[in-house]
């Protein structure tokens, strides 16, 4: 029903004209589609044959090894990642490998036998024989495994052998379990049309990265593949238990790291390209809507947050503000004073962020499209002329960022953007979409792109896409101001995608299950090398209900992205839009964003430094404790010290959840709807229990052991967001564990740019009827403002401050230290 009610909206928001236009490509499509699938007839299948020798290549770390028809490479890339290239076949384009910072194996044994080959390092080892191939960790134990490859025509099989119990997640975005276990998937970025929920597949961004848990240790394998592919998780004929991958063409290359999880997502990362480090104030709040029409509307917006002291980071404007949807135009007649209105936003410390669309409007009188055509910029047919799909303004060129010099001379048109006061760009349609009533909604397979000097077909370019594009966008912001961090966020990307964006999992349906869908998909890219993701709040279709929206609210404040987001036609998600009760929950959970921006930020230092998710899966290892095996959803970690419970039924009160073993504090940071009153509270681990969940108050409990880092400020319902979103009071919040002692990190830099930084320890110990809080810190940043200590579940009668006395509060559940500025020792007795 919502992908009906999206296609009347779209269709009395287009013109007649593009709506033909949609009509016509639609049958252009379908024909254009058989001839394809024609081209396509099935070929038979072969097999690589038995095993015919093996020789050491690249100095020493690699191995070739032969098959009566197929050769393999093996090459080992650091002490813990080994590459598996089967050919012969075309090298894969390595857009997430290129910039790799594995740092070289420290040893590598390699040999050679009548019957098989082996390489081993320190810490991993590879056998191949007539089978196939299985990399082993230190201690014996296989991880993976596979079968000889199947060729059939241009298609190429991998054959994987899974482990007895083995959960496989990641592939990217996925609307299912995060354990992908019998299922099939098909890896083609694509728009489902408007509107997708659980089971929808495939979906924006594919990714075919995978982790493997298992109790014999977990593994991670990125399959350097960009053609569609379609994945089978489940019995094959080869194995009872099986990841099929039947690629549509080019190479199986695949790299294969084994350790714990933490140490898989740093390896990963430092393949496919670590993420950037975001502004501190692209982890605020950001609003937005496709309606809003003029410039005049979005200050009203604006105002309303300013006069009610709510704080909001960014207003996005989709493509109304375009002039005929002309991609970096402004419809002047409706947003002419829009650098009026950006430099109101940033008086307010709130950017403004614009919609990129990569479609170009076919229009003698468009500069960038008579530029692009003179420049051979856009993608064309195999006999040079410029492919058309339908997009918003009818019939458009879409550009070959492929190409380096058209990424530059797509890039030189953001300073249309920044020139008028835009902090970041937003990437949307970039699968690419070309908007269909049926079928495939991109352009044709038989579309001619330049990957980089080598002609290829669409199929080939289709999924890097979407990061060719945000690379673009990404250097181009860069140096527009080379004194700030880009902000882009995209919907479309592959591996190595967090390199320059962020992600959002886009037209979600507005519904309970689409709440409840955003956990494991959120889980899944987090373990696909997607750490900075989230959802339209509310969902991008349909009329939530007020209770179904605060429920979004919730996983949305505790969520990398947190933007509000909705379609043409949905009532208005402003907090006054809804009544007193609802409105007040709504700015008590804005507020806790912002509180927690400080952990936020630190987590997102880490994502770019060591690429681990800022949501971790509760299997997540903990304090040298292995890797779990649980694959379950139905609660997440926000970095190591916090676990949330998502609630996505509106009427629930109450949430039952198997907790990680240890003891957790239940944090009451919100007062919610019902203005609960209820006490903070232990709750031990390693157990299945019944947790309260009155709406507006996110279930989120605190790791004993630890000390996380908030922004006590927003406590008050009359802090201002400044510009920088510098925190104004520095809160060590201590849950002690059994023996009295915590440890905890902080990260603190100016919030952008370049410059110093400053990265914090805090570690706490007891005893002798006392607690001491001694806080070190490396790093030219210096600490600067109000300082708190709370000590939950504990009382203390005085403090003493770097051997001054200090001011404490001994409340119900914590004592509270307030303190005018920072300290090396705390001590309460």
């Amino acid at each position: 029903m919502q992908k009906g009610q999206l296609a009347i909206r779209e269709i009395v928001a287009l013109s007649p004209r593009t709506m033909w236009a949609i009509v016509v490509n639609s049958v252009a499509m379908t024909a254009s589609g058989a001839r394809w699938r024609l081209r396509r007839h099935a070929d038979p299948s072969s097999d690589t044959g038995s095993f015919t020798g093996a020789s050491v290549t690249d100095g020493g770390s690699g191995l070739s090894v032969t098959f009566e028809r197929a050769t393999l490479q093996v090459r080992a890339l650091s002490d813990d990642v080994v590459r598996l290239a089967w050919g012969p076949a075309p090298a894969p384009f390595d857009v997430a490998t290129r910039g790799a910072e594995l740092v070289a194996p420290t040893h590598v044994d390699v040999a050679a036998r009548a019957d098989g080959a082996s390489l081993s390092t320190p810490t991993i080892r590879v056998d191949v024989d007539d089978h196939g191939v299985t990399v082993a960790d230190a201690g014996g134990q296989v991880r993976y495994a596979e079968r000889t490859p199947i060729a059939r025509g241009s298609h190429r099989v991998l054959r994987r052998v899974l482990r007895d119990g083995e959960k496989l997640c990641g592939l990217g975005e996925q609307a299912g379990s995060l354990d992908l276990s019998d299922s099939s998937f098909r890896l083609w970025n694509r728009d489902p049309g408007g509107s997708w929920g659980s089971g929808q597949n495939p979906l924006y961004c594919s990714i075919p990265i995978t982790v493997g848990l298992h109790h014999d240790g977990p593994v991670w394998a990125f399959h350097e593949n960009t053609f569609e592919a379609d994945v089978t998780i489940g019995a094959a004929d080869y194995a009872e238990h099986a990841m099929t991958a039947a690629f549509h063409g080019g190479a199986l290359v695949t790299y294969v790291a084994v350790g714990e999880l933490d140490e898989l997502l740093t390896a990963g990362a430092l393949l496919t390209g670590r993420p950037a480090m975001p502004p501190r104030w692209a982890l605020g709040y950001h609003h937005c809507r496709w309606g809003w029409r003029t410039d005049a509307v979005v200050q009203e917006v604006l105002d309303g947050y300013v006069a009610r002291r709510l704080p909001v980071s960014a207003l996005h404007l989709d493509i109304d503000h375009m002039d005929r949807f002309r991609v970096f135009t402004f419809d002047e007649a409706r947003f002419g004073r829009i650098e009026s209105l950006a430099a109101r936003a940033r008086d307010a410390g709130t950017r403004l962020v614009a919609i990129v669309d990569p479609a170009v409007r076919r229009d003698a009188g468009f500069e960038i499209y008579t530029k692009g055509v003179e420049g051979g910029h856009f993608v064309t047919d195999a006999h040079g002329s410029v492919v058309h799909g339908t997009v918003w303004p009818g019939w458009a060129a879409f550009p070959d960022f492929g190409r380096p010099s058209t990424r530059a001379w797509w890039g030189s048109h953001y300073a249309a953007l920044t020139s008028r006061g835009f902090a970041g760009a937003w990437h949307d349609m970039n699968e690419p979409t070309s908007i269909t009533l049926w079928g495939d909604r991109t352009l044709p397979r038989s579309a001619v792109h330049d990957l980089e000097g080598r002609a290829v077909e669409h199929e080939e370019a289709h999924n890097v896409y979407g990061i060719l594009m945000n690379e673009a966008g990404f250097e181009a912001l860069a140096a527009l101001d080379p004194d700030s961090r880009p902000f882009v966020l995209s919907r479309a990307g592959w591996a190595g995608l967090a390199r320059t964006a962020w992600h959002w999992t886009a037209d979600v349906e507005g519904s309970a299950a689409g709440l409840a869908q955003q956990v494991p998909t959120f889980l899944g890219l987090g373990l696909s090398s997607v750490p900075f993701t989230g959802s339209d709040i509310g969902g991008f279709n349909g009329t939530p209900s007020p209770a179904l929206y605060v429920r979004w609210l919730e996983l949305g404040v505790l969520s990398p992205f947190c933007r509000t987001h909705c379609v043409l036609g949905s009532p208005d998600r402003e907090p006054w839009r809804f009544d007193a009760p609802v409105e007040a929950a709504i700015g008590e959970l804005l507020r806790l964003r912002y509180r927690l921006l400080p952990h936020l930020y630190r987590l997102a230092e880490a994502a770019h430094r060591l690429g681990h998710p800022m949501l971790r899966p509760v299997d997540w290892p903990v304090g040298g404790e292995p890797t779990g095996t649980t694959a379950s959803t139905e609660a997440f970690l926000l970095g190591d010290e916090l676990l949330a419970v998502p609630v996505a039924d509106p009427d629930a009160t109450t949430v039952e959840v198997s907790l990680p073993p240890g003891r957790w504090r239940r944090l009451r940071l919100c007062a919610g709807i019902a203005r609960s009153a209820e006490r903070e509270s232990d709750e031990h681990g390693a157990a299945r229990v019944v947790l309260d969940a009155p709406i507006g108050q996110p279930v989120l409990l605190q790791r004993a052991g630890t000390v996380i880092v908030l922004d006590d400020a927003w406590c008050d319902a009359s802090a201002a967001l400044g510009l920088d979103h510098a925190t104004k009071c520095w809160a060590l919040h201590v849950v002690l564990d059994d023996q009295g002692r915590a440890h905890g990190v902080g990260y603190e830099d100016a919030g952008d740019g370049y410059g110093p930084s400053r990265a914090d320890a805090y570690d706490v110990s007891s005893g002798n009827g006392e607690l001491v809080v001694a806080w070190t810190s490396s790093g030219e940043y210096e600490r600067q403002g109000a300082v708190t200590v709370v000590v939950h579940g504990a009382a203390y009668g005085t403090a003493t401050c770097d051997g001054a006395e200090a001011p404490i509060d001994v409340g119900a559940d914590a004592t509270t230290v307030r303190l005018a500025g920072s300290f090396s020792t705390l001590v309460l007795r």
